[in-house]
């Protein structure tokens, strides 16, 4: 059975199946218009959202713009001017980091934007754009789910309206069916929830947007106080000769679907000679999801799952969000 604090995480997961397609549905195609023609293009954000900024960014290099993102103490050594737009992504809107980036974004006369699940949040008043998700939490001192895929599900329409032909099916499929891709999601994270115990460390492995699913599963992880997730890129991970994987460690292998041989490969690697607990996750085919970038925010939803399942049976009476850190630095 679970506490009060899981039943409200539980409770926003389930949102996404609606999150999702009334976030989509709100972006108008006026928001791309915005990031045309600029010298440079900044997503900031921490945690969970400098993720989400990432997600942002590679999107929008795919589309030959200049896009980069950077956590709000790296925007401050940049030089940001008139012809930038700089975009801060904080779900609650209370980041005072993030706030601090804005301001200092405004004062260089860069266009600022604000990519926001909450309309009272502070940044609303500190930014020229608004661009507000739906995820229906009613709280966000939780284990953040629904208001990060919802924030990815905004950027990936704002592009899909600045290039149609290579988004919009996926688009679709997110807006009409996504029950049918969380009900994936839930069966999938069950079985990667056998993988997450304590005292295992849990390693994410990917490479291009699917990296962005291997880092936002290591901050579910870590935020769960169970074990410890690390999430690396593919290629780092075959160099790191000094990676302290254990046997029975667990790793999990994010790639696009449908996986090359050389995925089955490097899994099979990870289980034979390094003695890991490993698993691959990909999007199967009948979900009609083709893009990378789309495939991301399904898998984003697996690992969410996953880390709650594994919570709920390790922890099912916990009534707390690991707050020392954010409570040490005040960072909101």
């Amino acid at each position: 059975m679970r506490s009060k604090f899981l039943e409200q995480c539980y409770n926003a997961l389930r949102l996404q199946m609606h999150a999702i397609p009334a976030t989509m549905s709100a972006v108008s195609g006026e928001e791309g218009e915005a990031l045309r023609h600029r010298r440079l293009i900044v997503f900031t954000g921490c945690g969970d959202s400098l993720a989400v900024a990432e997600f942002g960014a590679r999107m929008l290099l795919q589309e030959g713009l200049n896009a980069i993102a950077l956590s709000p103490p790296e925007l401050l050594r940049v030089p940001i001017d008139g012809q930038c737009v700089v975009i801060g992504v904080t779900a609650s809107g209370r980041s005072l980091s993030t706030l601090a980036a804005i301001e200092y974004a405004a004062e260089c006369g860069a266009t600022t934007i604000a990519l926001t699940d909450n309309k009272e949040g502070r940044i609303v008043d500190r930014v020229e754009v608004v661009w507000l998700t739906r995820s229906g939490v009613e709280s966000y001192n939780i284990i953040p789910t629904a208001p990060t895929t919802a924030a990815m599900a905004y950027l990936l329409a704002v592009v899909s309206k600045m290039s149609e032909e290579r988004y919009q099916a996926d688009v679709h499929v997110l807006s009409k069916n996504m029950s049918r891709v969380f009900e994936w999601a839930e069966r999938e994270g069950r079985k990667i929830s056998e993988l997450i115990t304590t005292n295992q460390t849990v390693y994410l492995i990917s490479e291009g947007p699917h990296y962005v699913a291997a880092q936002l599963g290591m901050m579910k992880i870590c935020e769960s106080s169970m074990t410890l997730g690390v999430s690396v890129l593919r290629e780092e991970f075959q160099h790191y000769g000094s990676l302290p994987t254990r046997a029975g460690d667990a790793a999990i292998l994010i790639t696009d679907s449908p996986p090359a041989k050389h995925d089955l490969r490097f899994l099979e690697i990870l289980e034979r000679i390094l003695e890991l607990r490993s698993y691959l996750l990909c999007l199967p085919d009948e979900l009609e999801i083709r893009s990378p970038f789309a495939q991301v925010i399904p898998n984003v939803i697996a690992l969410q799952t996953a880390v709650h399942n594994a919570l709920t049976r390790t922890f099912p009476d916990k009534e707390w969000f690991r707050l020392p850190h954010a409570k040490a630095f005040e960072i909101y």
